[in-house]
């Protein structure tokens, strides 16, 4: 499985927008668009709630083999999505936990092994 930066932003885009295609018929997400609306002015693209935010986790633990239970906690925590608040958030923390390198540093997330 690729786990270079581009090809794992790309994935994490289109898991996105298989969860909640952009309004306005728009087909581009850009990397630093906020994925939830937070009231701070700066609308969000896609307004992915609690629910989205959840199926995202999965869909992302599924794809790149993640631990689901523990990327699920961060994800849905309103920690979690402070700090996972656009898809350059995302990427980056999954390119560390696919280099074993601990990602947000606010929970030990692991990774699954993975055999191709």
């Amino acid at each position: 499985m690729k786990s270079d930066p581009d090809s794992v932003r790309e994935k994490i885009k289109d898991i996105i927008l298989s969860i909640k295609p952009l309004d306005d018929g728009v087909t581009e997400l850009a990397d630093d668009a906020p994925l939830f609306s937070d009231g701070s002015g700066h609308p969000s693209p896609v307004n992915l709630d609690s629910l989205d935010a959840l199926d995202l986790a999965m869909s992302i633990g599924d794809e790149f083999g993640l631990d689901n239970e523990e990327f699920e906690r961060l994800v849905a925590s309103d920690s979690g999505l402070d700090s996972l608040r656009t898809v350059n958030d995302i990427t980056a923390l999954v390119v560390s936990l696919l280099h074993g390198e601990g990602g947000a540093g606010e929970t030990d997330l692991t990774r699954k092994e993975v055999t191709a």
